[in-house]
């Protein structure tokens, strides 16, 4: 019985291959702990903003790009049908330049930050 028990496991390993897959397990050379303030924790948790404004950024450029070709290849029946599509196209594109300027801002704020971090690793 131990020995149908060891072959149903040794084909789960074997996956219907000949040969048996080697495990490695390797251990981490090196764990280097970086002392905080509370003032970095809060900081790096405000750059989760910066990572809302880059979707929002996408998101809306898509939309800009969208609605700016249909804009110019369209031939619309109605003057206000036009203007929806420019309106939208140009609220769309102010969005996408607002949220691109807040994404730079809080990447190079938490890129100033993380540098200031890793420094102090010199220090000592």
């Amino acid at each position: 019985m131990e020995e149908s028990s060891e072959k149903s496991n040794s084909t789960l390993v074997y996956g219907g291959t000949s040969t048996r897959p080697e495990i490695v397990n390797k251990k981490p050379g090196k764990i280097i702990l970086y002392p905080i303030t509370k003032y970095e924790l809060d900081a790096l948790r405000s750059t989760g903003i910066g990572n809302k404004a880059e979707s929002v950024f996408y998101g809306t450029l898509g939309i800009a790009a969208s609605f700016f070709i249909a804009y110019t290849t369209c031939g619309f029946r109605a003057v206000y049908q036009e203007l929806i599509f420019l309106f939208t196209s140009i609220l769309a594109t102010i969005i996408c330049i607002a949220s691109l300027i807040i994404w730079l801002k809080t990447n190079k704020k938490s890129n100033r930050l993380y540098n200031e971090i890793v420094s102090r690793e010199d220090e000592s």
